[in-house]
């Protein structure tokens, strides 16, 4: 049987976490790497060697195939930016394709990759790494059969701070990447995509297909020097008539820790995290039996992402993650970015964090338990630098809620006017 060539593109950043993996696989004679594309690799390192891996490194993707033949699978984990224009010659190339979250930040980009997929008979897998855990797909195998009862409520918690370092000279919390082309970043794009992203995808009707949410409303907040926002509320339910979802997530919270997630059913309640910092996924039943059902292996979800794929390649598994998958939650982006607006927090409640490397928000970690246990928007809550929607200050004549997201309101031709980005439309 044919060993499968790879080529991945991005060798630093997550594409560290990737070089570890393929370096795994080669060894063992499950992959080839054929080239690394990396336009910042220094070129007195020469050839990419880690292992038994001696690969050329290219300084984009077009020199990489006018070299390079027999590319069975592109793994991309550069910027965001790059990801259309890189994805798009892969698929000309004759390669399948496993791209880094978020695919693009365009409703319209994907129409172009979706129109590739379908001309060529490629597959285009997005790693949204729970899509590829064995755990959670065995949860959506269950609650489609019924086995924990209905869903009533979904919820997620993220307090994850983000220093000045992540987001200095970087595309991280930015609209655009100078130069190269839009990022559309936030916490809930990239960093914790994969958390909202899951709530979607476990309802979804087959193995890949998610859920469109509906209902949405959504408040969104920046404390740091960024164009695109850090702190993230959204409430509303996940398919027509469906549970109820929250999403609480911060990268102006301390302290750091571990996602909560919680999914009530009828019969029990599914946790991970929520006070038991393990990667297991617990279930606890209404008559008080417990069950685990395993570990989610987060530091090994690279390692699941290129197996699957390569078994996707032979021909032998699905692809868990298509561009179909990702389309609720892209949806649910640009609606964000086309209605809701970005309210800053200041001071006094803006303050430097604990180690004094980046700025935080005093309390906000109270906030987002709150909303997770509650269901209550900050605004809502009264909490006092919230802003409800696009009416004015808390407490303020005229305020009256958060901001309702009308999804199939996803077009950015105005957004991107405002902002002087007109010639991304």
């Amino acid at each position: 049987m044919k060993v499968p060539g790879i080529v991945l593109v991005g060798l630093g950043g997550y594409g560290l976490v990737y070089r570890q993996v393929l370096e795994h696989l080669h060894e063992t004679g499950a992959c080839r790497v054929l080239a690394g594309v990396d336009p910042a690799w220094p070129q007195e390192k020469g050839n990419l060697k880690d292992g038994g891996i001696d690969a050329p490194v290219f300084r984009s993707l077009d020199e990489c195939f006018a070299e390079i033949e027999n590319v069975d699978l592109t793994i991309i984990a550069s910027p965001v930016p790059f990801h259309l224009e890189q994805a798009s010659l892969a698929l000309r190339a004759g390669s399948h394709v496993l791209c880094e979250k978020p695919l693009v930040p365009l409703w319209a980009d994907a129409d172009r990759l979706q129109a590739l997929v379908d001309e060529t008979g490629l597959e285009l897998a997005v790693g949204i790494q729970w899509c590829f855990s064995q755990v959670w797909r065995t949860v959506k195998q269950r609650l489609a059969a019924g086995d924990f009862g209905a869903p009533k409520r979904m919820e997620v918690l993220v307090s994850w701070p983000r220093h000045d370092r992540y987001y200095e000279g970087s595309w991280h919390g930015q609209v655009e990447m100078p130069g190269v082309g839009l990022a559309l970043d936030s916490i809930v794009a990239n960093a914790t995509a994969h958390y909202l992203h899951t709530m979607f995808w476990l309802l979804g009707e087959t193995e890949a297909a998610a859920a469109w949410p509906t209902e949405v409303e959504a408040e969104i907040y920046r404390s740091k020097p960024i164009g695109g926002f850090d702190t993230c509320f959204l409430r509303g339910r996940v398919g027509e008539g469906g549970p109820r979802f929250v999403y609480a997530g911060s990268h102006s919270s301390e302290p750091n820790e571990p996602v909560s997630m919680r999914i009530v059913c009828e019969r029990a309640t599914l946790l991970l995290g929520c006070g038991d910092w393990s990667e297991t996924v617990r279930v606890e039943w209404r008559d008080r039996r417990l069950e685990s059902l395993g570990d989610i292996a987060h530091m090994h979800m690279a390692l699941a992402k290129v197996r699957r794929m390569l078994a996707v390649v032979r021909g032998e598994a699905v692809n868990p993650c298509t561009i179909a998958s990702v389309r609720p939650h892209l949806g649910l982006m640009n609606a964000l970015w086309a209605q809701a607006p970005i309210v800053e927090i200041g001071e006094p409640w803006r303050v430097r964090s604990e180690d004094g490397d980046g700025w935080m928000v005093d309390g906000m970690r109270g906030v987002l338990g709150r909303v997770f246990e509650t269901g209550e928007l900050p605004s809502e809550a009264g909490v006092p630098w919230a802003v409800a929607g696009a009416t004015g200050a808390t407490g303020a004549a005229g305020a009256t809620g958060a901001t309702s997201i009308d999804l199939s309101r996803r077009d950015l031709t105005a957004f991107l006017t405002a902002h002087g980005l007109g010639g991304y439309v």
